[in-house]
């Protein structure tokens, strides 16, 4: 299995991401290698051709920003109440326009960019609100960057207090552990939602689902469409308007259900959302596999929502290829179980996500024309069909690289592609990318196809060659293929090379190809499968042959889609994370247990904590080290610590005795039976009134006096500062100094 490379970039100390992104990862199947770049180094490895960024072809580069930290050491600015500079900040977000720009055109790695949160005065917010309207400007359009906005985070995830003053200034930590939890588990949706193949319908029921109660018993007036009922129905138009399709199944009466729709003007959800139904008493399960043979789709695109257990349970036994979703019983969690289905995410919304259902709507009644047509001519000739075949335009590659993503049945080599991927052929000298766009008299179905080829030394070579299964087997195929002929013509070459790779889906494609000329297929000389290379004046001359038609092609005989590349992760997985994972602090619970593992082994024997305050610390440790248990005796930094788990364990811990704590403290003290000394005699207090038995015993059980212990992150040879220069430093040091000085020790620790 290829390993999924993550590289993160960050204006602040991003480390702390790591678990949650790691357990996200594991329960989505993802083998991944997660990186983290110098700390503060965004424009750095955007421009420099050979950081961690540009060194990572084909993964994802992640860029977590928070612009206060843009004016973190300019004495000019004052975020924290005093007056800015626009023109400074300003010049920033340009700057990181172009370099992302720069770096996007020249990567195949995906760039996702989240905007990170911050507590400001109404000032400081609308400069913030400026700087990412002119990112969000900037980055339109620009290859395969995808751009989340400030307040994401906390809208998914909401957290009264999200920000740590302490751990910010210490080392550039700003935020709480729940935050960065909520952070990781938002960096990893969106990866499965970058990796997912998109679920296409999405099937509702209507009795306590749509509204509340039964309306064969209540009647339309009788049903309540309460708050959390409307809710999932302004959901469900909003993923209408991301290009789902929206079917209705219920068991009842097709009268009763329409009547509501009809007469209850508090209806959010109207006829015109819904491309079919199927409201009847047959099994649910026989109505949804109706619905996909109508659609000319896979069972594995569709997604049930449903209030009955029962009813689920049939479906997931009978068509587990359908993800199944058993709304919550208490009508107030509906919301926010639908706001954490995953599945329901949508990224990059195209125009044809938009046209969708009109789009489905339109064939439908193409159908129904074709069933009174006299013979299949007289239907083709009825359609009046307009097919456009033009160089690719900057503004369509969104949707060219969701055509090589969703395209299975007719896809001639089934290569997926990603929007830098589309851009950076766009610049190639040996490439060129020529798009679909059919009509006729029912409507525009759109961009439906595209064809990437390259010039060879005799021969126009087909890269790419898909189309829509919504428009095969209407002579567009034949027309694309022509035009391959009349460029080989039109650069003097005699040949044009269509390559076919077989998968469990195109065999659509291969028959067409077969159709045209069967004669010219010959083994490939590169790869599994075959080239078929074409005369080019044949194929630029090659009309429709609706008579010789191959039946497994013809409309006649609808094509069902191939079923979607393997998913990212187990379907009943979804339905978990909406009921169980959906809150921060069930996020933490759960990755604490993932990451916990068996103490190291150390040098150090094993001595349990005894009192209540090295008990407290132990648990700090085994927390943010993902220990099960540690021994008073053990070093922080043998344990696995580092300079960032030690600045939040000494953060957690002055917040429980409300005493602040010099994070030198665990560099002279890295052990607890050394560290409760250390409170013992500088905090004492503190450690009397939060932990009084600690001041009662007068000596500890396989007590050690306090020494001064380096850590072992530092190197110990001479040229090198010892524990008491370093500290003398920290103490001395402004805070952008310690911020560097932190930086410098996570630095040392790299390969």
């Amino acid at each position: 299995m290829t390993q999924l490379k993550l590289t993160l970039v960050a204006t602040f100390t991003a480390e702390p991401v790591a678990d949650t992104l790691a357990f996200w990862l594991e329960k989505l199947a993802v083998s991944a290698e997660i990186t983290f770049a110098p700390y503060n180094q965004v424009f750095q490895q955007l421009l420099d051709t050979n950081s961690l960024l540009s060194r990572n072809e084909a993964g994802y580069n992640i860029l977590l920003i928070r612009f206060s930290d843009w004016l973190r050491y300019d004495s000019r600015q004052d975020v924290s109440g005093g007056e800015l500079e626009p023109a400074t900040v300003e010049r920033n977000a340009h700057d990181l326009v172009q370099a992302l720009s720069q770096a996007a055109a020249r990567s195949s790695a995906s760039y996702l960019v989240f905007l990170c949160p911050e507590a400001v005065g109404e000032q400081h917010k609308f400069v913030f609100d400026e700087l990412e309207a002119i990112l969000r400007s900037g980055l339109e359009g620009v290859g395969d960057v995808h751009l989340f906005c400030r307040n994401e985070t906390l809208t998914i995830y909401p957290l009264e207090v999200y920000e740590d003053a302490w751990s910010d200034r210490l080392g550039h930590i700003p935020y709480t552990p729940l935050f960065y939890n909520a952070l990781g588990t938002l960096l990893a949706r969106k990866i499965a939602a970058l990796r997912r193949s998109p679920y296409k319908v999405i099937v509702l029921d209507c009795d306590n689902t749509l509204w509340q109660g039964v309306v064969g018993e209540a009647g339309a007036q009788g049903v309540e469409l309460s708050g959390p009922y409307l809710r999932l129905q302004a959901f469900m138009i909003e993923q209408f308007k991301a290009g789902m399709l929206l079917c209705l199944v219920s068991k009842n009466t097709e009268e009763d259900v329409l009547s509501v729709f009809d007469q209850r003007s508090d209806m959010l959800l109207h006829r015109n959302h819904i491309v079919s139904r199927r409201i009847n008493w047959q099994p649910k399960s026989a109505n949804i596999q109706a619905l996909a043979q109508e659609l000319q789709l896979g069972l594995d695109s569709f997604i049930v929502v449903d209030d009955n257990p029962v009813e689920c349970a049939a479906i997931q036994a009978e068509l587990p290829e359908v993800l199944t979703l058993q709304l919550p019983a208490e009508p107030d969690r509906i919301p926010k179980f639908l706001d954490h289905v995953w599945p329901f995410d949508h990224l990059h919304v195209t125009h044809e996500d938009l046209q969708r259902t009109a789009l489905y709507q339109q064939n439908m009644e193409r159908d129904r024309f074709r069933q009174v047509s006299i013979n299949f001519t007289d239907f083709l000739a009825g359609l009046e069909l307009e097919i456009d075949i033009t160089p690719m335009a900057v503004q369509q590659q969104g949707r060219v690289a969701q055509l090589t993503q969703r395209t299975n049945q007719f896809n001639m080599t089934s290569v997926r592609r990603t929007e830098s991927d589309i851009n950076r052929i766009r610049f190639s000298q040996s490439q060129q990318v020529l798009v679909t766009h059919v009509s006729d008299r029912f409507g525009d179905y759109g961009l439906v196809g595209v064809l990437i080829y390259d010039l060879e030394d005799d021969a126009v070579r087909a890269d790419t060659f898909l189309l829509s299964c919504r428009v095969l087997g209407r002579g567009v195929e034949h027309r694309m293929l022509a035009q391959l002929g009349l460029v080989a013509r039109g650069q003097g070459m005699s040949r044009v090379i269509v390559p076919f790779r077989p998968t469990r889906q195109n065999q659509p494609a291969v028959d067409f190809l077969e159709c045209v000329g069967g004669e010219y297929r010959r083994p490939a000389l590169d790869a599994e499968g075959y080239e078929f290379v074409y005369p080019a004046d044949f194929v630029a001359a090659l009309d429709f042959p609706s008579s010789t038609l191959s039946p497994d092609i013809s409309p006649l005989k609808p094509v069902v889609e191939g079923a979607r590349s393997a998913a990212i992760a187990d379907p009943e997985l979804w339905q978990q994370i909406a009921v169980e994972l959906a809150e921060p602090e069930q996020i933490a619970v759960a990755v604490a247990m993932h990451r916990r593992q068996d103490r190291p082994d150390i040098d150090e024997a094993f001595v349990a904590p005894q009192i209540q305050l090295q008990q407290f610390i132990a648990g700090l440790w085994c927390e943010e080290l993902g220990l099960v248990t540690v021994g008073i005796h053990d070093n922080f930094f043998s344990l696995g610590g580092d300079s960032i788990c030690g600045a939040m364990f000494i953060n957690r811990l002055q917040q429980k005795l409300g005493e602040t704590l010099p994070i030198v403290a665990l560099f002279q003290a890295p052990t607890i039976s050394q560290f409760v000394e250390y409170l013992r005699s500088n905090c004492e207090d503190a450690v009397s009134r939060v932990f009084p038995d600690a001041m009662h015993v007068s000596e500890l059980s396989g007590h050690e006096q306090p020494r001064s212990s380096g850590n072992p992150e530092l190197p110990a040879e001479p040229e090198h500062e010892g524990i008491e220069q370093l500290m003398s430093r920290l103490e001395q040091l402004p805070d952008k100094d310690i911020d560097t000085l932190l930086s410098n020790l996570r630095a040392d620790k790299e390969p």
